[in-house]
């Protein structure tokens, strides 16, 4: 699951998540993921700001090291 994907439609994404498991995914199920977005709103508690540096990690290295991971999953690199 892309993580932009889920935050642009998140009771979608649970569709699509529950039709490649073959499970179902109700009208109800689809409301109740909707609704608990909806009253969690992102960034209701603030916005929190991490770096690599702050965990003693260089982020040339990690950037090479993931690159792998980006590519096959199309993820933009962050600078």
């Amino acid at each position: 699951v892309r993580y932009a994907d889920l935050v642009a439609d998140p009771g979608g994404t649970a569709g699509r998540i529950y039709a490649a498991l073959g499970w179902r995914f109700t009208s109800a199920l689809r409301h109740a993921v909707v609704d608990y977005v909806a009253i969690k709103p992102r960034g209701a508690r603030g916005v929190h700001h991490y770096s690599l540096e702050e965990f003693g990690l260089d982020p040339a290295v990690e950037r090479d090291r993931f690159a792998f991971y980006r590519d096959h999953f199309g993820v933009a690199e962050e600078r």
